[in-house]
């Protein structure tokens, strides 16, 4: 897997969309009564405060491990499968460095993520190093602030993380304006520096292009600092880079890093050149429509600014134009801010960026890729609008990619709702919420009532100025630029209703029946309880006074939604049971209206014991899933180092399994749905852990019931 890429794997899901919808076949979801589970004795209380759970920013996490310097080795361990460690490294002058993440225990494959101050990821690497783990082997970083990101491509345990300085540089050399020279990359050497000397407001140009093999390259510029200045990955032809049109922001010796995109190995040519570019100009509320006639041409656009200014500047492709991108520079030529796909659509938006200084800004306006054609930019000056807790406000959209943005200051901790309902035909609300640096957050369409926007119980993690996004939802919609569907859906403008609030949690122990009141202003229910990792508990949600269809969510002590339930208990309440906790903490329970609305409701939460049926190597049992929901559970002896594979047949009615297995410390180590034949399951090959008993659990995915086999092979 390559070490740097768009977006890692695992936070392809940095942004939390809260959505609702039905989950009655969720592969996590209990059904129904199960008659081998009884209720455990009611713990006490625990005694207030409760802890704060872990912020929702990641699925279970992140964890902030604290600080690595450059020279460090820290050992960590990454608490579960689904978890996320960060460490915070700062460089003072641009140097290169390897880092290596060693995974101590055996089973599971860790990945690295190194991102910027601004949150965005620079390098990325899977299984470089030796075995599974990875390494990022002479990655040049300027002059900042950086986060080295531990996550788990399969399983979970402890690591070491060291960061070295690598003190030779990987070949290259010297080049002068005009010239063109030929590098190499290969696998011992991933990476090339090229130094030339600059002169403050120079315009360059610089293109990468692969032979043979290299067929998609990278480029990065560092300053005289050795601060990051720009990167380009598909900028030039094909999947060539180019960094074009960019103005030095002061004289000094700069360094251009060549590397490839993904795994590539092969020959290139680099070159350098000044040039002279037409700068056009744009005011406030203007629009312009230009062209770029070729793949890889670049338009540059020039505005005055102040200091304070909000500014707003969309690009959005005409035609068979698909997919733009915007840069913006400040008065010194800094690279400030750049997006892709922001405004939705592959469309560009940079969206209320409040400029630092007063001067002269440049708008780099281009494609992503090798697309070409007419687009129509739009600079606006926004308002500065605020919205405190507790309080509700209205406002207008006018026109597509013209959504409206609220700040407010919010705490680490805080736990807050946001809904917005649309007034009049206005029926297409649409939410967004932003932390501090400007990373999205959380998102919503229709999990209010009505089907209007709601982020419901989001908990803020740190201090500082929040951005709400007020928009419309185009989903379902194919809506030209500057067009919204009349009637059914919405009409511009648009107003709508904004509402802001602060939510007090709410907290339940083992043993304990709470009523709780979802409102037309509060739709959803928040509940906090301690849980130890291995508990199986039993949570449910029954409507009372109005409230006919509950539904339940249960979120892990970072926030990742582990399991949830719409018509599992009697009628249509909403039950999750049977559930194995994979970590210990605080944990998340949500508790709403299946659709929206409000009424009372009672919540009950129990932890509970099994009875377990022992299992030995070479056995085949017998068992039957008489209730719909219903799981099984079987105990085995194991030693670290066995080799077990485990195999779950249905027959008559029960088509379609489910197996989950657990380590003697109760976290979750493997589970499958159908790695078997047909849609049976099957975890096949897995190599335990540790010494001790291990428990299997068996269920259908889905309603399903009947007779099963259940097969352990070991060594």
């Amino acid at each position: 897997m390559s070490w740097i890429g768009k977006a890692s794997i695992a936070l392809a899901a940095l942004a939390v969309v809260i959505a609702a919808g039905v989950c009655c076949c969720c592969p996590s979801s209990g059904n129904g009564p199960q008659p081998q589970v009884t209720a455990a004795p009611p713990m006490p209380s625990p005694t207030p405060p409760w802890p704060t759970p872990t912020p929702f920013t990641s699925p279970a996490g992140p964890f902030d491990r604290g600080e690595i310097a450059v020279g460090d080795t820290r050992l960590a361990q990454l608490p579960s499968a689904v978890s996320a460690d960060f460490w915070t490294l700062d460089i003072v002058a641009g140097m290169a460095v390897t880092i290596d993440v060693v995974a101590e225990d055996r089973g599971w494959d860790p990945m690295l993520t190194v991102r910027d101050a601004a949150g965005e990821e620079i390098a990325f690497d899977d299984d470089g190093g030796e075995g599974l783990n990875p390494r990022l082997t002479g990655l040049f970083l300027g002059a900042g602030s950086y986060e080295l990101w531990i996550e788990a491509y399969d399983g979970y345990g402890e690591y070491t993380l060291s960061v070295v300085e690598v003190t030779e540089t990987s070949g290259g050399g010297w080049i002068s304006y005009g010239e063109t020279v030929f590098g190499e990359i290969t696998d011992w050497q991933p990476e090339q520096w090229w130094e030339f000397e600059g002169r403050a407001e120079e315009v360059i140009s610089i293109s990468m292009i692969g032979r043979g093999d290299l067929i998609d390259t990278y480029l990065e510029l560092y300053g005289p600092d050795g601060s990051f200045l720009t990167s380009d990955d598909d900028g030039g032809d094909g999947l060539f880079s180019l960094i074009d049109g960019y103005m030095l922001p002061e004289t000094g010796h700069y360094r251009i890093v060549t590397r490839a995109y993904g795994s590539d190995v092969g020959e290139y040519e680099l070159t350098l050149e000044q040039v002279e570019i037409e700068l056009q100009t744009i005011a406030y509320d203007q629009t312009v429509r230009d062209e770029l006639e070729r793949a890889g041409a670049r338009d540059y656009w020039v505005f005055a600014g102040e200091e304070g200014d909000i500014v707003r500047i969309s690009m959005v492709g005409l035609g068979d134009f698909l997919d733009t991108y915007l840069e913006l520079y400040g008065p010194d030529g800094s690279l400030l801010i750049a997006d892709d796909d922001g405004g939705g659509d592959l469309s560009a938006l940079i969206l209320d960026f409040s400029l630092p200084q007063s001067g002269d800004y440049r708008i780099v306006a281009r494609a992503y890729g090798s697309y070409s054609g007419e687009y129509e930019l739009t600079l606006r000056r926004t308002k500065e609008r605020t919205i405190a807790y507790g309080q509700t406000t209205t406002g207008e959209i006018v026109g597509i990619g013209r959504g409206e943005g609220w700040l407010f200051e919010g705490a680490a901790g805080d736990l807050v709702s946001i809904s917005m309902v649309g007034l009049g035909d206005f029926q297409n609300t649409y939410l967004e919420l932003y932390d501090p640096d400007g990373s999205l957050l959380a998102a919503d369409d229709d999990s209010g009532k009505d089907r209007f926007a709601y982020i419901g119980g989001y908990r803020l993690p740190y201090s500082g100025t929040y951005h709400i996004l007020a928009d419309i939802s185009l989903s379902g919609y194919e809506v030209p630029y500057g067009e919204f569907p009349m009637g059914e859906g919405g009409v511009l403008p648009a107003a709508y209703r904004l509402t802001l609030r602060q939510i007090e949690p709410q907290t339940i122990a083992y043993g304990q029946t709470l009523a709780g009141q979802l409102t037309e202003e509060e739709q959803w229910g928040h509940w906090f309880f301690q849980g130890v990792m291995g508990e199986i508990v039993r949570i449910s949600a029954v409507g009372t006074g109005g409230l006919s269809d509950t539904y339940l969510e249960l979120r892990a002590p970072g926030g990742a939604l582990l399991v949830e339930d719409d018509d599992a208990g009697e009628g249509y309440a909403a039950l999750v049971d049977g559930y194995t906790l994979p970590e210990a903490g605080t944990y998340h329970v949500v508790v709403r209206a299946y659709g929206g609305g409000a009424g009372a409701y009672q919540l009950a939460l129990q932890r509970v014991t099994v009875q377990e049926q022992p299992l030995a190597y070479g056995e085949v049992a017998a068992g039957e899933l008489a209730v719909a929901g219903e799981r099984d559970y079987w105990r085995f002896e194991g030693a670290a180092g066995d080799e077990v594979t485990i195999s779950l047949v249905g027959a008559g009615d029960l088509t379609d399994t489910y197996l989950e297995l657990y380590g003697p410390d109760g976290a979750l180590l493997a589970e499958d749905d159908d790695g078997g034949e047909n849609a049976f399951a099957r975890i096949a090959a897995f190599e335990l852990p540790a010494n001790g008993a291990y428990r299997i659990v068996v269920r259908a995915f889905g309603a399903e019931v009947g007779e099963y086999e259940l097969t352990l092979e070991g060594p």
